[in-house]
């Protein structure tokens, strides 16, 4: 999720103490779904996963049809270890927005998590067909993080290739592709 300063962010500090506010007083304060997105972000950061995971109930209880806040909370349920239900809130994202790359990958990635790389990879892969200039990266990292769980690391290195020939200022895949090397040891071909 997207890192900002929030004490050079007056309006942000006042929405949160707004929102601690409202709910230690237990009252329900109408916030739209940036303010309640900036919210999530803030507890995200700070690692208060059961925080962010409560504004995230809170926001759908006044944005229930929004697949990006559906998305939030099986994110923040998948950090909890809660995969089924991760799984489930993916399934109810997809059928508000089916067009939601973020939980077809969140999705692989729990896929993943429970050894279930099969599944994981052919997730993938259509993605990888189907995926636009703004998301393919990602679907690349996550082909590699999917690899790297089961020991596959001429698969890493292959998608780690791909991302780079993409895009060869891509900080995670140039520090990866290290890492991949030394395992690997294929020097001269990584050069």
């Amino acid at each position: 999720m997207d890192y900002f300063d929030f004490n050079d962010n007056l309006f942000a500090s006042e929405l949160i103490q707004q929102f601690e506010d409202a709910l230690s007083k237990n009252n329900n304060v109408f916030f739209d779904q940036d303010d309640f997105e900036t919210i999530i972000d803030y507890y995200e950061d700070l690692g208060e996963f059961n925080k962010a995971l409560q504004a995230t109930e809170k926001a759908l209880e006044q944005h229930p049809f929004s697949a990006e806040l559906v998305l939030r909370q099986a994110y923040l349920e998948f950090q909890l270890k809660a995969s089924e239900k991760a799984l489930q809130l993916i399934e109810k994202s997809l059928a508000l927005d089916a067009s939601e790359v973020g939980a077809l990958l969140l999705k692989a990635e729990i896929y993943s998590s429970q050894s279930k790389y099969d599944d994981a990879i052919d997730i993938l892969r259509k993605l990888e067909y189907e995926a636009d200039p703004e998301t393919i990266e990602d679907v690349y990292l996550q082909f590699c993080d999917t690899y790297e769980d089961c020991s596959n690391y001429n698969e890493v290195f292959r998608y780690l290739i791909k991302c780079l020939e993409f895009n060869s200022d891509n900080d995670e895949a140039i520090s990866r592709i290290n890492y991949c090397t030394e395992i690997l040891q294929n020097y001269q071909e990584s050069i």
